[in-house]
């Protein structure tokens, strides 16, 4: 035979390669032709490791390192993937010669193998579980490595001897028979034992068992460590004596019920409880009849058919009579199983003796009832603590306090479910002072969070029982917010009264310089002019001076009239519709002639109403210029040059604001409320430097609260002020015809004579009136005793009464009341000098038709006149 059929005719595929070519040249494999395409595409595809890598193909790479031993081959992906053992071997010249068997089954086989011994030795670990075999020739025993961890070793051979060592020696004696007897074939080998494990002295419980294999003189075997379950078995016997002596000691028993079969299952705690050595017969729900009274049955049936039939469980307490005479509470528990079979849920319950507890709880509720009703009656708040801060009991007065509805808001809450954090934070530290140092706090004033604000005086003292240990705390609170309000109202009405105590000295000092300047004046030049000795023109300055003091002088007195006005709620206002730019140029005019010196240095301005449908409205005309007279003096007396502006700054139909501007000294920082204060200025003491009552803006600021306006200053310290005033606006709403008539009605009333009774004592006083009677064209006649000038009025016709209240024989208060009683028409007008708070009052009780203050201005009382006689 030639070698090239012995070549073509191996088991194993060859094939001839042309290195140099890349091509096979000779081959025994009937699928490859030679000389056909690249030989890697030929044997593998692209994508195999035969591909040129650095020029050089597989078979190249090989030979030059020498693998003469083969190596293999992988081709294709998952599924395709396909292992090959190989060899390449160097031919003379560019040959070489390749071999390729497939090894893709062993090479899985293998791989399945390694899986699966991986897995058993996993499965054994976790289930504590291992084989072994023995050898009878040999006595070698071979552990798998479950075996091998559980009698403490990594598995493998060990000598029989050796392994029976491990055992305790008290169960050497049983392996040897229980081996013996398997080796007979008398009995199976089925053993418990237990072992000492060298490697680190555990005893450990071992379960085995095996079987005797004849034909092969070998015995086959699995061990068990049921270290764990035996220790579980031993707990729960132990658990099960605990729960029987437990139950005996807490009076407790338990019964399962199977609704299908009827069959009640029990403990002998319940026949125990129930005082039966037994029941007859198959007992059931009907049985319990014998102990209950009727309520209590049906409530029980009731319960359990609800247990059975929906699977609802129940906790109720039942009073039952023994077959001896004795009655006991007990507490009957049943928990339905979650599955419901075909007859319903399986019950399992407990029953308890709780007669002791029942009748102290009974007893604790009568007390509970009456403490309950003591601590919820208790004008204080009270309220208790457990150990753990929470609130157990509570009464009215801790709910209004903690700002909830209910006590059951209130109880099982800590502070910090209650309060805020930091109020709970602070009551927590006095807690925690009572509770764990046994440290009462008492009469702590503690502010309550939350509006409207209050106190509370509380005390904490330790809740001990009759060991003297601390479960909780009681609290009381009592409110002081009253007292401390007082508190609080008292120091600052005392601050207020030191403070009031030193502004009216000041005020008083001031008043008494106020007053006695221009009455110094007066007083002096008076007593110049009645010497006689004067020339004319000395006369006429004179008495220019004395006008102007005494001028001075009324204004001051108007000043204290109008506080005391403003500070009773007595000042009056006389609302009317008037021009406001009337009023702004008649106050121009005055003050360009009152301050004549000062303008020189002053450009002194006015800013007209330029709204002209709403520069006439409703007001009081008088206390509007008051306003303005008071604004302006200020101005003029902190400006000595530069400019002063005052007028309308702007109106609307809701309200006219009006305004006094200059570039005076300004007014410090943090005065620009003081000012409007009543006897306070913007400098106090007797090193003021302005002269003034100190009332002025006080006066405009309660004037303009009375008119339901707003006042307000913008002032900087050396740069001038600017006082603003907000009255509300009422638009003109009468008809040409009525001004009309009006002035027509005055005409005539200015055309008609009248008669005046006045009731005065003083001679200047007389004359005055006497005069100003006759400029206005009218008759006066005066009677200085009070029963003479009312027996007049009753014989004679008058129009008007002028009554003065210091009188002889009779006050003109009485006097007024006589005449109104009899002539309720007839109009009073008290004027006096009596001009402090209350006096007004006193004169409007008696029932004068109007007042005024002397000194009497003649415009002021020319008004008035005319009022009453038109």
């Amino acid at each position: 035979m030639r070698a090239e059929d012995i070549l073509k005719a191996l088991p194993v595929p060859f094939y001839v390669i042309d290195l140099k070519k890349k091509r096979i040249v000779q081959t025994n494999d009937a699928k490859v032709k030679p000389e056909q395409g690249p030989c890697f595409a030929q044997l593998f595809d692209q994508n195999t490791p035969c591909r040129e890598k650095d020029g050089k193909c597989l078979c190249e790479r090989m030979i030059e390192k020498n693998l003469d031993a083969g190596f293999t081959l992988e081709s294709g992906q998952r599924k395709d993937k396909r292992v090959y053992r190989a060899s390449v071997k160097k031919l003379e010249g560019d040959l070489a010669i390749a071999t390729y068997s497939e090894i893709t089954r062993e090479v899985s086989s293998i791989k399945e193998m390694k899986i699966n011994t991986r897995r058993m030795e996993r499965a054994e670990k976790l289930a504590l579980f291992g084989s072994w075999e023995i050898d009878l020739q040999t006595k070698d025993l071979f552990a798998t490595r479950g075996a091998g961890e559980i009698y403490g070793g990594s598995g493998g051979f060990f000598s029989l001897e050796e392994v029976k060592r491990l055992a305790v020696p008290k169960y050497r004696k049983l392996l040897d028979e229980a081996f013996d007897n398997l080796i007979s074939g008398k009995r199976p080998y089925n053993v418990r034992y237990q072992i000492k494990r060298v490697s680190d002295g555990q005893l450990r419980c071992i379960h085995a068992i095996a079987e005797y294999r004849p034909d092969k003189n070998m015995v086959f075997g699995v061990v068990n460590d049921i270290t764990e379950v035996i220790l579980s078995q031993k707990a729960l016997h132990e658990s099960l004596a605990d729960l029987s002596l437990a139950q005996k000691i807490a009076k407790i028993g338990n019964w399962k019920y199977r609704p299908g079969e009827r069959n009640l299952q029990w403990s002998d705690e319940l026949l125990e409880i129930l005082e039966r050595k037994s029941f007859p017969g198959n007992p059931g729900i009907e049985d319990f009849r014998e102990f209950a009274e009727e309520d209590h049955f049906n409530l029980f049936k009731k319960a359990v058919r609800s247990a059975i039939h929906v699977g609802k469980p129940f906790e109720h307490q039942f009073y039952i009579k023994l077959t001896s005479g004795r009655r006991k509470w007990v507490e009957i528990i049943c928990r339905p199983d979650k599955e419901k079979g075909e007859y319903g849920h399986f019950l399992r319950g407990t029953i308890q003796d709780v007669t002791s507890s029942k009748l102290a709880e009974i007893e604790l509720q009568r007390l509970t009832n009456r403490q309950t009703t003591l601590i919820q009656n208790l004008p204080d708040a009270v309220y208790m603590k457990d150990v753990n801060y929470r609130k157990i009991v509570v009464n009215k007065g801790d709910v209004e306090n903690c700002g909830v509805s209910s006590p059951e808001e209130l109880i099982g809450k800590t502070d910090f479910d209650i309060y805020p954090r930091e109020a709970a934070e602070k009551y927590f530290k006095d807690d925690q002072l009572v509770i764990e140092q046994g440290i009462p706090v008492i009469n702590r004033e503690e502010e309550l969070p939350g509006e409207p604000k209050r106190w509370i005086l509380t005390t904490k003292v330790p809740l001990r029982d009759v060991n003297g240990q601390v479960i909780g705390l009681v609290g009381i609170g009592h409110d002081i917010t009253l007292r401390k309000q007082m508190v609080e109202e008292l120091s600052e009405a005392k601050q207020k009264a030191e403070e009031s105590d030193k502004l009216k000295s000041l005020f008083l000092a001031n008043m008494s310089h106020e007053i006695r300047t221009p009455l110094n004046a007066i007083l002096g030049f008076s007593k110049f002019i009645s010497s006689g000795k004067l020339p004319h023109e000395k006369l006429e300055y004179y008495g220019k001076i004395i006008e102007s003091s005494g001028q001075r002088l009324t204004s001051v007195i108007n000043d204290i009239i109008d506080i005391s006005l403003i500070q009773a709620n007595q000042l009056k206002v006389d609302y009317s519709f008037f021009d406001i730019n009337d009023l702004l140029e008649e106050m121009h005019i005055v003050y360009k002639a009152q301050q004549s010196e000062k303008i020189q240095k002053i450009d002194f301005r006015v800013r007209y109403c330029e709204n002209q449908e709403h520069k006439v409205f409703k007001s009081d005309k008088n206390r509007v210029f008051q306003i303005f007279r008071n604004l302006l003096d200020n101005a003029f007396k902190f400006t000595d040059e530069g400019t002063i502006e005052f007028g309308c700054y702007t109106s609307s139909s809701e309200k006219m604001t009006l305004f006094v501007k200059d570039s005076g000294i300004g007014i410090e920082e943090g005065k620009t409320n003081v000012i409007f204060e009543s006897f306070r200025q913007a400098q106090e003491g007797f090193s003021r430097r302005y002269e003034g009552t100190g009332l002025g803006l006080a006066i405009v600021s309660g004037i303009v609260n009375r008119l339901h306006g707003k006042v307000w200053v913008d002032s900087t310290a050396g740069a001038g002020s600017t006082f603003f005033v907000d009255i509300p606006f009422e638009a003109e709403k009468v008809t040409s015809d009525h001004g009309a008539v009006g002035k027509q009605s005055e005409n005539e009333g200015e055309n008609q004579k009248k008669r005046i009774v006045s009731f005065e004592d003083d001679l200047s006083s007389i004359e005055y009136m006497k005069s100003m009677a006759t400029l206005l064209g009218h008759n006066l006649v005066n009677f200085d005793n009070p029963p003479l000038g009312i027996e007049y009025l009753r014989k004679n016709k008058a129009d008007l009464v002028l009554m003065d209240v210091r009188l002889p024989l009779m006050n003109g208060f009485e006097a007024t009341r006589i005449i109104k009683s009899e002539f309720p028409d007839l109009p009073v007008i008290i004027q006096t000098a009596y001009a402090m708070k209350g006096d007004m009052e006193k004169a409007f009780q008696s029932g004068c038709d109007d007042y005024l203050a002397k000194p009497v201005l003649l415009k002021d009382l020319k008004k008035k006149i005319k009022h009453f006689l038109q």
